[in-house]
């Protein structure tokens, strides 16, 4: 029997990185129901949105956020990881009413971050801690909130927050004149 010798600069054939294509946030957008149209990068004017969605619920411009954390409101202002996020409330609501004027019908701006999490979830976190009630552990986690008109969620709940919030507006004829609107716009 011959044994073989290995040189100690020897690398091995397995991969370093997982062989399994990490999940991008954004596309728990494609789990949507096959009736809504979803278009990445409008133009509207001079402002760039990241997807549009047409359904027989209506229009809904997307802006993705990079901060994730806690969500905490207080009156009409709202902060996500302490940091206050007015200004992207009224960035979103005035490229929403850019793309308002191009295709002529309401559009709703979507707030969404990575992660978000309200201050309860740390109260579910903590059973069976002293001043926590087991009734705190199976109140209901809240994943979207409408801020100021404006619908803020996460890309893992964003499916979920779209059929809950709004109702069907919009004949299927209706969604396809949009639809099309939207898809001209970058051209």
């Amino acid at each position: 029997m011959t044994i073989a010798r290995v040189p100690s600069t020897y690398t091995s054939s397995v991969p370093l990185a997982s062989p399994f294509k990490s999940v991008r946030q954004e596309e728990h957008i494609y789990t949507l129901s096959d009736e809504w149209f979803i278009r990445e990068d409008v133009v509207a004017h001079r402002h760039q949105i990241e997807h549009v969605l047409v359904s027989n619920r209506g229009v809904f411009a997307l802006f993705s956020q990079k901060r994730s954390g806690a969500l905490q409101q207080n009156g009409e202002q709202f902060f996500v990881g302490g940091e206050r996020q007015d200004h992207a409330i009224q960035q979103a609501w005035h490229v929403s009413q850019a793309l308002e004027a191009l295709v002529g019908t309401r559009v709703y701006p979507v707030l969404v971050y990575p992660e978000l999490s309200n201050p309860s979830t740390e109260a579910v976190s903590a059973v069976g801690r002293r001043g926590y009630t087991a009734e705190a552990a199976e109140a209901p986690v809240q994943s979207h909130w409408k801020i100021q008109g404006t619908l803020v969620t996460s890309w893992e709940h964003l499916p979920q927050a779209l059929e809950k919030v709004w109702s069907k507006a919009f004949q299927w004829k209706d969604v396809c004149l949009l639809a099309r609107k939207v898809r001209l716009l970058n051209r």
